[in-house]
């Protein structure tokens, strides 16, 4: 929705880039000469109201915050963090202003750069906000910011959770820290002790399950066994079954895979977790993953993931399916990780599919996996 601004005196034009609804008072207070409060926030767009107006380049970062979701525009580019299910996504709107593709992963510095400025925003925030747990000058303001920055994905704030896990934070607080010290972030060494010493310790069951799946992430034994009754519980957290199964898997105990599974089925609109059960399913070489991979193979955002995860099974069941992919499916990188994937199924139907992607794909990346699949075949034999 456009705003409209009539300065008597100032020739019309447009602002070009991204401004917020905070930035109105100040703007119209430099326009009558008033001197902003020191606690105001927004930005004054004077400069860019004026003839000539200031570079495009010069804009501030803007955010927005609705429910869960947390958002910062700098230039072109648009971040965007769901902290209901630790997911973020990135859009150049340069170039995709319709926000289709998602450039998370393609452009992770870019990412890693629009996450600081959510980081100094949030600090902020904790400075103009009237509520206890976002003063800044107490523990429990600190607390929140970290559990806030880890909910958008930043990783120095691992150490600072796992500090969490036995502090005098209230109980609520501990439990989120724990929680996503292993669904939010990549584990890291640095919070091993920590990790293990609420495992052993913390005064809360639900503290100790999440520190126990995080410890087998960092290669800690110790919470091996703790996770396997984790998955053996019936009822409970989905969440912490899903996450102590994918740990294991990681270490190569496959015996969550049954949770793996029925987690992929439903793990539409994450594409994150997704990625992550599907890489862990096909780590285990367990043919049972199968059928809700192939299920699976629909969602364009994991399709790549999934054919490799096949490949990696290499088990004959997946041959139809992956077959289907080099022969029909519109993207390239697809159609050659299922050349691959094929040289290991191995079959008459994948020698088959292979010989007529030689000859027929148009595409050179897809001829030259399918004949470097052929040649794999050859050798085995």
């Amino acid at each position: 929705m456009p705003l409209i601004i009539f300065v008597p005196g100032l020739s019309a034009h447009v602002v070009a880039g991204p401004v917020q609804l905070i930035d109105i008072a100040p703007t119209i207070l430099g326009l009558l000469d008033l001197l902003a409060p020191a606690r105001m926030r927004g930005t004054d767009l004077g400069p860019w109201l004026a003839v000539p107006p200031a570079p495009d380049d010069h804009f501030p970062p803007v955010f927005a915050e609705v429910e869960d979701k947390r958002m910062v525009v700098s230039g072109q580019d648009k971040l965007i963090c769901d902290l209901a299910k630790d997911y973020c996504a990135s859009f150049d709107l340069a170039a995709d202003p319709t926000e289709q593709r998602n450039l998370a992963e393609a452009r992770p510095q870019r990412v890693a750069e629009l996450h600081r400025l959510l980081d100094v925003w949030l600090a902020e925030q904790a400075r103009f906000e009237s509520s206890g747990l976002l003063r800044a000058d107490d523990s429990a303001g600190e607390a929140a910011r970290t559990i806030e920055s880890a909910r958008l994905g930043d990783p120095e704030s691992a150490p600072g959770l796992a500090a969490l896990l036995q502090s005098r934070a209230p109980l609520q607080q501990r439990r989120t820290a724990a929680r996503l010290l292993v669904q939010a972030l990549p584990p890291r060494q640095d919070t091993r002790s920590s990790v293990v010493a609420a495992m052993a310790a913390a005064d809360d069951d639900e503290i100790r399950d999440w520190a126990a799946v995080a410890a087998v992430r960092l290669g800690d034994a110790t919470g091996r066994a703790r996770s396997l009754a984790i998955l053996g519980r019936s009822g409970g957290d989905a969440r912490l079954r899903l996450h102590a199964a994918l740990a294991l898997a990681q270490a190569g105990d496959g015996r969550g895979g049954n949770v793996l599974g029925e987690a992929l089925d439903e793990c539409s609109g994450q594409e994150a977790l997704c990625k992550s059960i599907v890489v862990a399913l096909g780590k285990l070489h367990d043919p049972a993953a199968v059928p809700a991979l192939v299920r699976h193979l629909p969602d364009v955002l994991t399709r790549l993931e999934v054919v490799e995860a096949l490949g990696e099974i290499g088990d004959a069941s997946g041959e139809p399916a992956l077959v289907e992919r080099l022969k029909t499916d519109e993207y390239v990188p697809v159609r050659a990780a299922a050349a691959h994937a094929l040289a290991r199924v191995g079959g008459a139907r994948a020698l088959l599919a292979l010989k007529w992607a030689a000859r027929n794909d148009k595409e050179l990346r897809v001829t030259e996996a399918a004949r470097a699949a052929l040649a794999e075949l050859r050798h085995a034999r």
